[in-house]
């Protein structure tokens, strides 16, 4: 028997963003998704499996030069009104309210949800058909999410006229259009995230078992817990307890905000811009209070700083009639895009990375998120005590 030749797919990194579109499309699976550096998955062709039929260059969207945008652009301010999903959502809950229109009318909601894979909290996309099941899509989740099949779950729904929602990173929405290219998407709404960039999903693990090692079994961990305000404080449920960390004692949520931890086409993305793929776009409205005072809750407006604030852009004739018929459950108000963009880096160009990216590669590669996290402990020294007791004081009641 011959041995497994392997070979590229992808010769630069920065034209992959692991979607692994390319490997659901092809006919004699000869492509699978391996770990690179920090975890990230790139596809690898098995050379003896491979009949050269081109299906995977195809439907890449890398490979593609990105449309025009197509008609203006409409700016909100938004928070949802129905207080229950605005609590459980990271921001002001636009997905959530939109999300529950959708299901009521008997369609079906595509986003990542933290799953227990094997007694593991496993980051990827799956879909729901209840409100019951809403809040497992709700909130932040920065990491790689896994799309399995779910391209293939959503092309056979809209085949059977299904109505079909599917939120994710741009670099996600933009491969479910490529993918389903020719398939009739009257049904089909896309949300795409204002994205910071992933860090893979094995990561997130590693940063995980690290956690499980010193707190127990873990049953859930929330990114952003909103008790404590709309802000980055993570939350991690075990069966005993609930713990919060600030991010500035989390190693994982310092270098993810510090955009360390992102794979390579992070650095170089061409969706961090006001041209976006998605019917509607959404994320966090930074720097609310200064753009838009007469807004907020203080001031006798509608929006409540404290509960967050999303920043809605309505892209195209498709995401208008999504806004129009399944936005009545938000307070919404105009805004313009170049006040968004001047508190959202994301909006004017790609993150960042520095030295310490590589540093933490190094590390990674030897001792697992172990490294990782026990580098982050050392630099910090006594602050990470000192940044937890500011913070209780800050907090108690």
């Amino acid at each position: 028997m011959l041995p497994m030749i392997e070979k590229k797919l992808v010769q630069n990194k920065e034209n992959c963003c692991g979607c692994g579109t390319c490997a659901l499309v092809c006919p004699t699976k000869a492509i699978s998704m391996e770990p690179e550096e920090l975890g990230s998955l790139y596809p690898k062709i098995d050379s003896s499996m491979c009949i050269q039929c081109h299906a995977c260059e195809g439907v890449c969207a890398f490979a593609q030069e990105r449309p025009d945008p197509i008609g203006e652009q409409s700016v909100y301010a938004a928070m949802a009104k129905d207080k229950d999903l605005l609590k459980q959502s990271a921001s002001g809950g636009v997905f959530a309210a939109v999300a529950h229109g959708i299901l009521n009318d008997g369609g079906i909601v595509y986003g990542c949800s933290l799953e227990q894979v094997n007694g593991e909290l496993t980051p990827m996309h799956i879909g729901i058909e209840s409100c019951n099941e809403l809040e497992k899509l709700q909130g932040s989740k920065y990491v790689q999410s896994t799309l399995g099949t779910v391209f293939l779950e959503i092309k056979q729904h809209l085949l059977r006229g299904r109505l079909v929602l599917f939120s994710g990173t741009p670099c996600q929405v933009d491969a479910l259009r490529h993918y389903l290219n020719n398939t009739n998407t009257e049904n089909l709404y896309t949300m795409d995230l204002i994205c910071h960039g992933v860090p893979s999903a094995d990561l997130f693990c590693g940063y995980l078992m690290v956690l499980k090692k010193r707190y127990g079994e873990l049953r859930n961990f929330q990114f952003r817990d909103k008790k404590y305000g709309w802000g980055y404080v993570s939350k991690i449920v075990t069966n005993r307890r609930h713990i919060v960390l600030p991010s500035g004692v989390s190693s994982y949520t310092t270098y993810f905000l510090e955009s360390e931890l992102s794979r390579e086409c992070c650095y170089s993305c061409r969706y961090a811009n006001t041209n976006r793929v998605g019917d509607i776009t959404i994320g966090d409205y930074w720097g609310i209070e200064q753009e838009h005072p007469e807004l907020l809750g203080k001031n006798s407006g509608e929006l409540n700083l404290q509960d967050g604030v999303s920043v809605v852009f309505v892209n195209n004739t498709h995401g208008r009639m999504l806004w129009e018929r399944y936005g009545k459950g938000i307070h919404a108000r105009t805004s313009e895009v170049p006040k968004v963009k001047r508190w959202n880096r994301q909006l004017r160009g790609p993150s960042s990375c520095s030295a310490t990216r590589r540093e933490l590669i190094k590390l990674y590669e030897k001792f697992g998120y172990v490294g990782i996290e026990d580098c982050f402990r050392r630099k910090l020294g006594l602050r990470y005590f000192s940044r937890i007791l500011r913070f209780k004081l800050r907090n108690w009641r």
